[in-house]
């Protein structure tokens, strides 16, 4: 069965002994917050803050939750992508995320 993730990240965490098709777009706030309210999905966002913000702006429950997670083909994920590179170690604050601002993205492994 696949499953859908929600990301803090632009990573695609796949098998790296297989080799992998994936299809990645970005994804508007209405989008997510649909595919989020009508699907169970997977929650791998590690920071406090981004799971807030992403709760508050989509109007659905993203809870903090550090895990790895691994796609599989048909999984699904949507990604926080931040607008910049933070320096190593740094975890940002609720204001600090939304100052620096971030997009979406959705990723699908197709094989």
């Amino acid at each position: 069965m696949a499953l859908l993730y929600v990301l803090n990240s632009l990573i695609i965490p796949v098998s790296t002994t297989e080799e992998h098709q994936v299809k990645i777009r970005g994804c508007s706030m209405d989008e997510a917050a649909s595919l989020l309210r009508t699907n169970p999905f997977v929650s791998a966002v590690g920071h406090g803050a981004t799971a807030t913000a992403l709760s508050t702006l989509l109007g659905v429950a993203v809870p903090e939750n550090r895990v790895s997670v691994r796609l599989a083909k048909g999984d699904r994920a949507i990604h926080v992508v931040l607008r910049q590179r933070l320096p190593e170690g740094k975890v940002l604050t609720r204001t600090e995320l939304d100052a620096i601002g971030y997009d979406l993205a959705l990723s699908e492994v197709l094989s």
